[in-house]
Parts: structure tokens; C-alpha cells; sequence
């Protein structure tokens, strides 16, 4: 268990440390079965850019905590990549992560 470090981890470092540094975050919940999801992202740049399968969902300031949100970010069926990228201290960071959606059964009578 404390082989992997979760994301509260990633969530102190981007708030303590300098070092440049973005992080996506539920990067574990895979598959999904819901297309329209919130992508957040923790990172301490002053802008982070969000892409989904190579298009980019726009550039976003991280809030006071350091979170960066894209509040409806719809997923298509497969294989999803998710691609935040940021710039600080004169260099490039990056994080990615791969979900799978595979739709739930449909809830309509």
C-alpha cells in the first residue's frame, strides 16, 4: 500500500514545493462508464493545459489551493488520453494518465 503515493501527496506537493510540477488527478478510476466527467489537475504553474486524445480543452489558471478543473470534459468510447502540460521556472512539465470508457447499460425505460 505505501508503494504507491496517492493523490493527497501530489495535492501537498504542489502547494509546498517550487519545483515545477502537474499532476492528473484520478488517474486510477478506470474504466469509466460515465463520458462526461470533471478532469482536475494539481499543479503549482501559474497555467495548465489540458488535452484529451492529442485536442486541446484550453489553457486554465490553478485556483488558490492549486487545483486546475475542466468541469464537463466528455470522454469517447475506448481508450481516452489525458495530457496536462504546464510551464514553469523556465521549463516544461508534464503528466498523463489512459482511461478506458466502456458505457454502462443504458438507464432510459
Amino acid at each position: 500500500d505505501r508503494q504507491t503515493r496517492k493523490e493527497a501527496f501530489y495535492f501537498y506537493q504542489a502547494n509546498w514545493t517550487e519545483a515545477p510540477m502537474v499532476y492528473v488527478v484520478a488517474r486510477r478510476l478506470t474504466p469509466r462508464q460515465q463520458a462526461r466527467t470533471e478532469v482536475k489537475v494539481y499543479s503549482n504553474c501559474a497555467e495548465v493545459e489540458l488535452f484529451l486524445n492529442g485536442q486541446s480543452l484550453g489553457t486554465v489558471r490553478p485556483d488558490a489551493v492549486r487545483i486546475a478543473r475542466w468541469p464537463s470534459v466528455t470522454l469517447r468510447a475506448g481508450e481516452n488520453v489525458v495530457r496536462a502540460v504546464a510551464r514553469g521556472a523556465g521549463r516544461e512539465v508534464a503528466d498523463h494518465v489512459q482511461w478506458t470508457l466502456t458505457p454502462g447499460p443504458s438507464l432510459s425505460p
